[in-house]
């Protein structure tokens, strides 16, 4: 494949098509005028939106060490599909650069697990010309891969100029109208796109001329069970076989609550452990949950009020989790498992149970999750009241733990294939 001499620039660099060419020209007056707004109004916005405008003005260092680099984007918790890739690659390369950028502040607290993997991480600046030709300057990439749906249009147009090959991996697409527009104008420019199913494939080569499409399954199956071959962060002390069974509530809103909490005499009468782990752990949140519990008369002690925790007993009704990072390990001691948000507007991650064998129980709004949407019916059950999680409650026993297993390991090796075929893309690539 031809590259690009950074420090010369004697590479011709390539001219897109016309109709990129008028894409892009549209996008970045909406871009541009978007960015102004913001600036303008950034005094009233959330401290959130706040942060993600001063992470576009970090500069970048004055010199690397990169030359070839596999440069990986993700937003934020999109990383995950990244890291068992890096992983992969860094044992079969040790010495391949790996550069990561991300597009938010939340991305940050992610990367503990893999940083010693990458070469460097870095926030992604404005969209904008100039800013992202410094950053391939910088880069030096031989190949961009981005994860799931995080695809930015400056970005795609001018890798592609310098003949970059890109292309997306984990790839899960939501073909609405407006979507649909998007994507035939972005996917259209990718090099390769390694998706979830077979059953997407036809759905993208309608609406894209990309020559490499293969349904390389979700890698992310691959770092939750890396995660979980691990040593975990909390053990519960009580979670024999002969101890109460474990109901772990995960990543609830106030919405999910509503449901679950008159479920709560129920499961304690049947000998029920709860865990309470809400999405919102500021003291705020924590504070009302606190009130609730107290006014239902339900006995509850907090995580971080846990002396050992790798020995956590749970001596109360409820251990109600008010930290972050602990959930994921939770799973292992659970016997079955609600996933919030499915009561709110999307549901949570459901992987991470279902990869700890738990039978999962989802509310309505199920539909943005693509393994709840395989799996529903099956070891994913839909319920639309405290009755119906009752009911499921009472059943416990039909599920079978290890066939729930043994059916997500079948997902796992996803990460060996997307990197198959972003080595691939390399090799083909103009």
């Amino acid at each position: 494949m031809p590259t690009l001499d950074y420090t010369t620039g004697s590479f011709k660099p390539h001219e897109p098509n016309p109709r990129a060419k008028q894409m892009i020209y549209f996008y970045r007056l909406i871009y541009f005028t978007l960015r102004v707004l913001l600036f303008v109004i950034s005094p009233v916005l959330p401290k959130s939106l706040q942060l993600w405008i001063k992470l576009r003005r970090e500069k970048l260092s004055q010199k690397n060490n990169f030359k070839n680099s596999y440069w990986f984007h993700a937003s934020s918790g999109e990383i995950e599909y990244c890291k068992s890739v890096i992983r992969l690659l860094k044992t079969e390369d040790p010495k391949a650069h790996v550069v990561v950028t991300y597009s938010s502040p939340s991305a940050e607290k992610l990367f503990f697990n893999i940083s010693q993997f990458v070469d460097e991480f870095i926030p992604l600046p404005w969209d904008q010309p100039f800013a992202i030709k410094r950053l391939i300057q910088y880069i030096q990439p031989r190949v961009l891969v981005f994860a799931r749906t995080d695809l930015w249009p400056e970005l795609i147009y001018q890798v592609k100029k310098q003949r970059i090959p890109v292309g997306v991996i984990s790839y899960n697409p939501r073909l609405s109208s407006l979507n649909h527009f998007v994507n035939r104008h972005l996917l259209s420019q990718l090099d390769f796109i390694s998706c979830l199913q077979e059953q997407i494939i036809p759905s993208l080569q309608l609406i894209t001329r990309t020559k490499i499409i293969k349904a390389d399954g979700d890698t992310r199956f691959d770092q939750v069970f890396f995660r979980l071959s691990q040593e975990p962060k909390v053990k519960i002390a009580n979670s024999s076989s002969d101890s109460a069974p474990l109901f772990i509530c995960g990543s609830t809103w106030a919405e999910d609550e509503a449901v679950l909490f008159p479920c709560f005499n129920f499961l304690i009468e049947n000998k029920f452990k709860i865990a309470l782990c809400p999405h919102d752990v500021s003291s705020s949140n924590i504070a009302r949950l606190r009130n609730d519990l107290e006014k239902y008369g339900w006995s509850y002690q907090l995580l971080s009020e846990s002396q050992d925790l790798q020995r956590v007993d749970i001596s109360k009704n409820i251990l109600l989790v008010d930290q972050v990072g602990y959930l994921a390990d939770l799973y292992r001691f659970g016997s079955v498992a609600f996933v919030g948000g499915s009561f709110k507007d999307k549901v949570h991650s459901v992987m991470e149970p279902l990869c700890c064998g738990l039978p999962v129980a989802v509310g309505p709004f199920y539909h943005n999750n693509p393994e709840a949407v395989r799996y529903v019916g099956q070891s994913v059950i839909r319920i639309e009241s405290p009755q119906e999680l009752t009911g499921l409650i009472k059943n416990i026993s039909t599920f079978d733990k290890e066939q729930i297993l043994t059916e997500m390991q079948k997902n796992q090796n996803a990460s060996q294939r997307a990197l198959d075929t972003i080595k691939e893309s390399i090799k083909t690539a103009f």
